[in-house]
This record gives structure tokens, C-alpha cells and sequence, in this order.
């Protein structure tokens, strides 16, 4: 995003949601993050949600 706008700082239930289509959502505008990279990269210990742009369910050690 060209104005550095952080997209999950705006609704950030949608990055943990347990509904899959606002997971998607979340996942979307991602896309144009400044700090996907350094999201995605941090998100090692994450158990669940949308981190990078990445999907991970609970339970899950997979992207």
C-alpha cells in the first residue's frame, strides 16, 4: 500500500476469525501490506490466522 496503511490495525478480528470467507478476506488485503514480509517471517509461533497473507487453521503446523 503506497500510504504505509497497516491493513489489520483497522479490523483485526478478521486475521483470527473462525469464519473462513473473513480469513480470505483478511488474507486479500494483505496483498499490498508493507510488513507482509516481516508478518509472514514472525508468525512461526502463531497457532492460528492470517499472518503474511498466510491462512493457518488451528491445529495446523502447515501454511
Amino acid at each position: 500500500m503506497a500510504d504505509g496503511h497497516i491493513p489489520c490495525e483497522t479490523n483485526p478480528s478478521l486475521w483470527t476469525s473462525n469464519d473462513e470467507a473473513e480469513r480470505e478476506a483478511a488474507a486479500f488485503r494483505c496483498q499490498g501490506c508493507p510488513v507482509r514480509q516481516e508478518c509472514a517471517e514472525a508468525s512461526g509461533v502463531e497457532r492460528l490466522g492470517v499472518w503474511g497473507a498466510h491462512i493457518r487453521l488451528a491445529g495446523s503446523t502447515q501454511w
